[in-house]
């Protein structure tokens, strides 16, 4: 894709400024609690899936068969597997640069295995944590290329909803931005019942504009799961229609 949207790098200074001015009032990002520019509290995306898992995809113990994608013809990568310096005792996870900062101009996918969404998959759930310049960078998740929401939604209703500032991957999207906390990590939960009986690829997309750079985003888990069966008193077809 073409960046049009352009950033005007001559408001940079200025946004940087009040940037770091929240960041000092709060204590900086590594102790936050709240926001470090809004003081307020991280947003909730606590809500975890009711399911019986049927692919733990642990990122301790190994990267699972996650790929890396480009997700934005420019958009620089910034998908890593390795352990987390902040969060030991988390051991490994799959994070937007590990132990730094993600890049200007970051737009990059990464791509779960492909399953197929029946009774037994129709739920994704994701632990993570991130810290993400609000608004103006962000992520979010796809099914098959398709944005999914969260049961509790995303905290952003449209990354880089602001004229010159564009976010590679996400631009326009809605997603996760902002802060949870230092060592917040939130469990989210995503209904894939829409795309019953298909073949399904996940791809987490992250992109960031040209200036103003934090931790990230990093996931220590992500499960596929559901009801274990389709019982007699809810049937397949049943199912399907609910869903429909």
């Amino acid at each position: 894709m073409l960046n049009t949207n352009a950033p005007d790098r001559s408001a940079a200074p200025v946004r940087m400024l009040i940037l770091l001015a929240g960041l000092l009032a709060a204590g900086g990002l590594a102790a936050a609690e709240k926001d470090p520019v809004t003081g307020e509290p991280p947003p909730p995306g606590r809500v975890s899936c009711d399911m019986a898992v049927v692919h733990d995809w642990n990122f301790n113990d190994g990267d699972h068969g996650f790929t890396t994608t480009a997700c934005d013809d420019d958009g620089a990568q910034v998908w890593v597997y390795g352990d987390l310096p902040n969060f030991p005792e988390f051991g490994a996870a799959w994070a937007t640069n590990v132990g730094s900062n993600y890049p200007n101009d970051a737009g990059w996918g990464l791509l779960s295995p492909v399953f197929t969404v029946d009774a037994s998959t129709m739920y994704m759930e994701m632990q993570h944590v991130y810290g993400i310049e609000p608004d103006y960078d962000g992520g979010n998740v796809k099914a098959n290329g398709e944005v999914i929401l969260p049961m509790d939604g995303y905290p952003v209703d449209e990354i880089s909803a602001v004229d010159n500032y564009y976010a590679w991957c996400v631009d326009g999207q809605p997603g996760f931005s902002g802060f949870t906390g230092h060592a917040d990590w939130v469990v989210s939960c995503f209904d894939l019942s829409a795309f019953l009986g298909q073949e399904v690829q996940l791809r987490f997309d992250f992109g960031s504009d040209a200036t103003v750079n934090y931790p990230g985003w990093a996931m220590n888990y992500v499960r596929i799961g559901g009801n274990t069966v389709a019982t007699d008193e809810v049937s397949w077809t049943e199912l399907k229609r609910r869903y429909r």
